[in-house]
């Protein structure tokens, strides 16, 4: 079986016995050439994409790209990691012993202060 394109529509007896006008074969003929050049043309284009390619590296390979958006500093992720979010809770917690200390060792002092002055009984 070969590939054969499919009519879309049957043809009328007529149809098939008219022969193609000459305006018709002319027109077909010069469309046919048309598209022979333009597949030319692209083939051609095509074979030389990566020899085009090359030369368009070349050129452009000591060029820095613009300053812009794409030259700032990339922003930070909205999360912390978990490392970073460990040491902020160890030192907070370091801080807040700290804190205490200060407070037990002032209250001792006056404490001991107190007995000496008695500045209340």
């Amino acid at each position: 079986m070969k590939n054969e394109r499919v009519p879309s529509r049957s043809k009328s007896a007529k149809d098939a016995a008219d022969p193609a006008s000459k305006s018709r074969i002319k027109d077909l003929g010069s469309r046919s050439r048309q598209l022979r050049e333009e597949i030319h043309r692209l083939e051609c284009e095509i074979a030389e994409a990566p020899l085009a390619l090359t030369r368009h590296k070349l050129a452009t390979r000591n060029t820095l790209p613009p300053l812009g958006p794409a030259a700032r500093k990339p922003r930070q992720p909205k999360r912390k990691p978990l490392h970073q979010l460990r040491a902020e809770r160890n030192r907070r917690l370091g801080l807040f012993i700290e804190l205490a200390l200060v407070l037990l060792v002032l209250a001792a002092a006056v404490g001991l202060m107190n007995r000496h002055f008695h500045w209340w009984t």
